[in-house]
């Protein structure tokens, strides 16, 4: 309801009408640009989550590897796709990951190999 609504059954003066509708719309332009701004906020905060999550792996043979707090590699073979635990099954068949079906060109025979790539 606007702000000329509740006042319709005032008595009031055309100065204050005038203001009214100056005050109307000052809160429409307020109301649009708090939505450009949170839509703004929502494209800012994805961006530092995924730089974020960038940092947090390493890419090495088409895979992602966890670093640790502390340094080194979780010895892990993560998705590059969906960041989900990729498996190699028996250690014998090449990494993959069964949410996204993706696989990678090693094995678990071939992770200490790999994981000696990593910077």
């Amino acid at each position: 309801m606007s702000i000329l609504e509740l006042i319709a059954d005032i008595p009031t003066n055309a100065a204050l009408r005038l203001k009214a509708q100056a005050l109307e719309k000052q809160v429409a332009e307020l109301q649009q640009e708090n939505a450009s701004l949170k839509k703004r906020v929502a494209e800012f905060q994805a961006q530092i989550a995924s730089k974020t999550a960038l940092e947090e792996f390493v890419e090495c043979r088409g895979a992602f590897f966890k670093r640790k707090p502390t340094g080194g590699y979780h010895n892990a073979v993560f998705c590059p796709d969906c960041r989900g635990p990729m498996m190699s099954l028996m250690n014998e068949l090449p990494f993959n990951c069964h949410k996204c079906k993706r696989s990678v060109g090693f094995t678990g025979n071939d992770l200490r190999e790999v994981m000696g790539e990593l910077p």
